[in-house]
């Protein structure tokens, strides 16, 4: 508590976590017992660590994500909806059966990610690494990948009509 005439108040419960990212802003996720957060608050141009994370099934369309630490978090199932993933550790997290339509990733690193399923029309990979990612079964319609990495990605069974794919690596990567 404050005694300069506003009253601040903020309860860290047990398992609850609070991430400062810029003056003003910040990143909250309150757990249950289990490691699933029950809420998440954010506000745009964020940055943080939510390392090993569940934002399964989670509604975060629009939000941005740039800078933070999301290794091995879970976003199966999330809805990605023109969210903006820029600058950030995504290495091993799992976006299974997510809808990230018209999303932004560009430049961050997904090597080991999975992608199984996902929904990713107009999704924007410029520059991002996905070393040994795996897409197989996604939705990729006119997404671009130029000077992606893909290196020993595997994209097996993606629907990737009218993608871009110019200057990427793509070697050793699995398609069919």
């Amino acid at each position: 508590m404050i005694s300069n005439g506003r009253t601040l108040l903020l309860s860290l419960v047990a398992a609850s976590v609070l991430l400062a990212v810029a003056p003003g802003q910040a990143l909250a996720w309150t757990w249950e017992r289990q490691g699933r957060p029950t809420s998440v608050t954010y506000s745009h141009d964020f940055n943080g660590a939510c390392v090993g994370c569940d934002l399964s099934s989670r509604n975060l369309n629009g939000a941005r994500f740039s800078g933070g630490n999301f290794y091995r978090t879970q976003f199966n199932s999330a809805q990605l909806r023109r969210a903006a993933l820029r600058g950030s550790n995504f290495s091993q997290a799992r976006f299974d059966h997510a809808d990230l339509s018209s999303a932004e990733l560009r430049g961050s690193n997904f090597s080991q990610a999975s992608f199984i399923g996902a929904v990713m029309p107009r999704a924007s990979l410029i520059g991002a690494n996905l070393e040994r990612t795996n897409f197989s079964g996604a939705t990729l319609e006119r997404a671009e990948f130029t000077g992606a990495n893909l290196d020993r990605a595997r994209l097996v069974g993606v629907s990737a009509e009218r993608a871009v794919f110019a200057g990427a690596n793509l070697q050793r990567a699995e398609m069919g």
